[in-house]
C-alpha cells in the first residue's frame, strides 16, 4: 500500500496520525495518532494550547512548555505513534570498513597519479650545451 491509501485507511475508522515539529532545542517530528479526532480537531486542540502556554523565561522554560504540551496531548486522549508500534529495532548505520581508493581529478590520470608534482609527468630537458635537446622522464 502507498502512504496515501493507508491513510484512507484509517480514515475510515476515524483515526488520524498527526505531526508536530517545535523549534528550540530540539528539532525532531514528534507523531500523535488519536482514535477519533479530525484534523480541525487537532488544529484546535494546539492553537487553544498556543494561545496558553506562555511561561516566565528561565533556563527550563522551553522544557516547562514541552512537557505541559505532551501532559495536554495525553490529556485529550493523544498517544505518541511510537507509543502504540508493533516493534522496535534500535540499531544504526555503520560504515565498516574504509580504503584509499582512486579518485583522479581529470581522465587522463587513470591511476590517481600525474595531477601536479615535480615527477609526476614526462619534461623535456634543457637544450644540452652539444645543442640537442633530451627528452626524459624524471
Amino acid at each position: 500500500m502507498k502512504p496515501k491509501e493507508i491513510f484512507e485507511k484509517l480514515k475510515t475508522l476515524n483515526i488520524r496520525i498527526f505531526a508536530l515539529r517545535l523549534g528550540g532545542h530540539r528539532r525532531e517530528t514528534m507523531l500523535y495518532i488519536h482514535p477519533d479526532k479530525s484534523t480541525a480537531q487537532w488544529r484546535k486542540d494546539l492553537g487553544d494550547f498556543r494561545d496558553h502556554s506562555e511561561r516566565e523565561t528561565s533556563d527550563w522554560a522551553d522544557d516547562r512548555v514541552w512537557n505541559d504540551l505532551t501532559s495536554y496531548l495525553t490529556g485529550l486522549g493523544y498517544c505518541q505513534v511510537e507509543d502504540v508500534a508493533a516493534d522496535v529495532f534500535e540499531g544504526r548505520i555503520a560504515a565498516t570498513v574504509a580504503k584509499l581508493v582512486d579518485d583522479p581529478d581529470h581522465e587522463e590520470q587513470e591511476d590517481g597519479f600525474g595531477h601536479f608534482g615535480w615527477e609526476s609527468k614526462p619534461c623535456k630537458m634543457k637544450e644540452s650545451p652539444s645543442g640537442s635537446e633530451q627528452a626524459r622522464t624524471i
